[in-house]
């Protein structure tokens, strides 16, 4: 199994980012469906603090996530472009 992590924090991206990549705890479950729809998605968790918002991956296909940045934007209901430059994507042991 390979955990892949797409996010931003304090030290990637400002607060206005940061608040349009925050998810409520009332969303949650909402948002963990959007990601389990991505076909390549076998298992998601988020974390989502005031200085940071994270989505963890693990693929079908026993590989990291292709495209993280997609299944991050879809989750979030957000452009890739709209954290263009402030994400960080680490992989495995990163």
């Amino acid at each position: 199994m390979k955990i892949t992590v797409i996010g931003v924090n304090h030290q990637t991206a400002g607060v206005d980012t940061r608040e349009r990549m925050a998810v409520p705890t009332h969303e949650l479950p909402a948002r963990l469906t959007a990601a389990l729809s991505a076909p390549e998605v076998a298992e998601a968790l988020i974390v989502s603090t005031c200085n940071r918002s994270e989505l963890y991956l693990v693929a079908r296909n026993g590989c990291c996530v292709s495209r993280p940045e997609q299944v991050y934007a879809h989750v979030l209901g957000v452009l890739p472009e709209d954290f263009e430059g402030h994400t960080y994507i680490l992989q495995d042991e990163d």
